[in-house]
């Protein structure tokens, strides 16, 4: 998730201009000694990372319980070459700038993004395979989002990734898919006349509109969809507080260099969960296994992210 600020041209960004100053209060900035924009921990920029955390949560949602997928999730001849077939989707979420551009030809151009925070993104979606997770989620974003947002994601390891000497914290917002039925409605959609369908959809974007301003105004915090969303709900269930609070013992012992300790919490956590292998947990205790159970002497709290 990027959230872009499209900066005006230098010569117009002088301290002391009046459009430099209105132009800061618009994107509710400030700017640094070496004339960076920073945002400010204002409530709209907090409520667009929670939603941007709630968009996926939502994607997941409709993947897993849509015909479409289940289709081929049951195609007989997909699961005869690759046994227990399943459609699924990694996401990766992180904050920071980015330069647009368009690239392409006279028949077709594109808007191109360039940055470290772009590469970051990638890392983070290309990682969920290892942490067999469904979304990862930055430190920077993290950071950002609302002191209630912040408590439904649990954060999993500390590390540096190709190309960055910085460490990261990353975080995921646990969910179990495999709890969520199929959405067998969809067909009752299919009937509706092109009418019908287009009413619906003006219908759904009028809502959606109207949440955004209230979001905007307010009016509503989009946290709230943690504890009303019956679906978001559903999925995260199976993570009680219990193993979030034990998962962060074993987390902290790893971090700090402990890792006998580490080994015995993070072993339990691995099973806590009813027909679930805790992805992160189960990745720690394979790394502290490759090194014998016992950090480094020059363990820094933090390991590298080797695989792209």
């Amino acid at each position: 998730f990027f959230l872009m600020i499209r900066r005006p041209p230098r010569s117009t960004q002088s301290r002391s201009s009046a459009a430099s100053d209105v132009y800061k209060r618009q994107v509710h900035g400030e700017e640094d000694s070496l004339g960076d924009i920073k945002l400010k921990n204002v409530s709209q920029t907090k409520q667009t990372a929670d939603m941007a955390v709630i968009a996926f949560l939502k994607i997941m949602n409709r993947i897993a319980t849509s015909q479409k997928p289940e289709k081929y999730n049951n195609n007989i001849e997909l699961n005869r070459r690759l046994e227990n077939y399943s459609i699924k989707m990694g996401f990766g979420l992180h904050y920071g700038w980015a330069i647009e551009g368009a690239i392409g030809s006279d028949y077709k151009i594109d808007a191109s993004y360039l940055s470290p925070n772009v590469n970051m993104a990638s890392r983070l979606e290309a990682a969920t395979k290892q942490f067999n997770v469904q979304i990862l989620i930055s430190g920077p974003l993290y950071n950002i989002m609302t002191v209630e947002g912040q408590s439904e994601l649990r954060m999993v390891d500390y590390v540096t990734v190709k190309g960055s000497s910085e460490p990261i914290k990353l975080y995921t917002c646990d969910v179990d898919l495999t709890s969520l039925s199929v959405n067998r409605r969809e067909n009752e959609q299919l009937t509706q006349t092109v009418a019908e369908r287009k009413k619906a959809k003006v219908k759904a974007r009028l809502l959606r509109n109207e949440l955004r301003q209230k979001v905007i105004e307010g009016n509503v915090k989009i946290s709230q969809l943690f504890k009303s969303d019956k679906d978001i709900v559903t999925m995260r269930r199976p993570f009680t507080q219990e193993f979030k609070s034990e998962f962060a013992r074993g987390l902290r012992d790893y971090l700090q260099g402990r890792w006998e300790n580490a080994t015995l919490t993070l072993k339990k956590t691995l099973e806590m969960i009813p027909k679930i292998k805790d992805g992160p947990s189960q990745v720690l205790i394979n790394f502290m296994q490759e090194h014998g159970n016992k950090a480094p002497q020059e363990w820094k709290g933090y390991r590298e992210l080797t695989e792209k």
